[in-house]
């Protein structure tokens, strides 16, 4: 995280690469819900790509996605019957397709403006058509409270400086 601090410091271009996260959980069509609802539960995912047999992203399943797909608990049903339901769904019939992707060594301002304009959650992160990685919201947010934190601590050193006549 100091080669992105000192970047942002020089006034260089941060890019998608300096954030985004290279260990992706991935989901093929084939796969079902289920395979889904476990990587939320168990790693804490809320986005996984579905890509071919090549890595090449042909869709995206996100939590919101699974919510909506899924039965209700006020429907009575118990645990187990709610995941022989999503053992039932395909990720294809679910998922979100064509895919916005973006470019690892793309501006991170232009990842940034994509989300927020079109309100995504995430981009896959592909190179040369495969997939690479993901940046996510969570990811804008880490680098923001490390960029507030590099503000509040130079901040506070200028202060320091003032205070005792330094410059």
């Amino acid at each position: 995280m100091s080669d992105l601090l000192h970047t942002f410091q020089r006034g260089l271009t941060l890019r998608v690469r300096d954030i985004m996260v290279t260990r992706v959980y991935a989901l093929r069509q084939t796969d079902t819900l289920d395979v889904f609802q476990f990587m939320v539960e168990s790693r804490r995912v809320r986005h996984a790509p579905v890509v071919d047999e090549e890595d090449q992203v042909v869709g995206l399943l996100t939590h919101r996605d699974l919510l909506a797909t899924s039965v209700s608990s006020l429907a009575g049903l118990d645990r187990d019957e709610q995941w022989e339901l999503l053992r039932a769904i395909s990720v294809a019939d679910v998922m979100t397709s064509p895919v916005t992707t973006i470019e690892p060594d793309a501006a991170l301002e232009v990842a940034a403006a994509l989300m927020l304009e079109r309100k995504f959650g995430c981009l896959p992160v592909v190179e040369q058509g495969r997939l690479v990685g993901i940046v996510t919201e969570s990811d804008f947010v880490r680098l923001t409270l490390k960029l507030l934190h590099l503000a509040r601590v130079r901040g506070g050193a200028a202060r320091q400086d003032e205070r005792y006549g330094g410059a």
